[in-house]
């Protein structure tokens, strides 16, 4: 989430609220000055995510990974930036999605070597089921450990 030299500052929000809970909506101008973002529920509105950090001011080619059942031997990650996500969307799966932003995911798709730009259909979906158009399916054990 962090990098010396990187990234010294993390923001957890979620994707989506519910408006009939209350509270105050999210601040997507504070939370686009934020080096990190980590946006949870981000399966549904990933795109819609992307578009709003951009209008708030983030650089559309800031580094997003879209993990979805992190942590989980089936994990799958998606390495994008905010503008092919914004455009393309990561599909919409029911399965738990996590959004991380910032150039800090960036130093995460070089450590793993395996990262792989997505095809052109690209979406979650697709990715759950597999490793299509070369998006490598990674397990991460919980302390972070990437596994082959």
């Amino acid at each position: 989430m962090t990098h010396r030299g990187v990234a010294r500052s993390v923001a957890f929000v979620t994707g989506e609220t519910d408006p009939r809970a209350g509270g105050r909506p999210i601040d997507w101008a504070a939370i686009a000055a934020i080096d990190t973002v980590v946006v949870f529920m981000a399966g549904r509105s990933a795109a819609t995510v992307a578009d709003r950090l951009i209008v708030a001011g983030r650089d559309p080619s800031t580094p997003a990974a879209v993990l979805v059942d992190a942590t989980l031997p089936g994990q799958t990650v998606l390495w994008l930036d905010l503008e092919t996500l914004r455009r393309r969307g990561a599909g919409r799966t029911r399965r738990p999605t996590m959004l991380v932003v910032g150039d800090v995911v960036g130093i995460g798709a070089a450590l793993t070597a395996h990262a792989a730009a997505p095809g052109p259909d690209s979406d979650l979906s697709e990715a759950t089921r597999g490793e299509p158009h070369g998006i490598p399916a990674r397990t991460v054990n919980a302390v972070g450990a990437v596994a082959p």
